[in-house]
């Protein structure tokens, strides 16, 4: 599923078990979106620029899911 918003907030989350850092990104009137466990693309994404900027995210495939499967900025 795709999602297109402004980004309003960035927060870090815990690190996962391995020590790998984790994000949650909130789009304005859509929520809050999450990366996944241990996804090594997260090291390549500037997360502190993103807060004002417009994004497409993807999600996983499940229903419902809010987890980040791709993340695309200034759309």
């Amino acid at each position: 599923m795709l999602y297109e918003g402004k980004v309003t907030k960035v927060s870090r989350l815990n690190n996962s078990i391995n020590g790998n850092p984790r994000y949650a990104v909130w789009l304005d009137r859509l929520g809050r979106f999450t990366t996944p466990t241990d996804a090594g693309w997260v090291y390549g994404v500037n997360f502190g620029n993103l807060e004002g900027r417009n994004v497409l995210i993807e999600t996983g495939k499940r229903t419902n899911s809010r987890t980040i499967e791709n993340l695309t900025g200034e759309v």
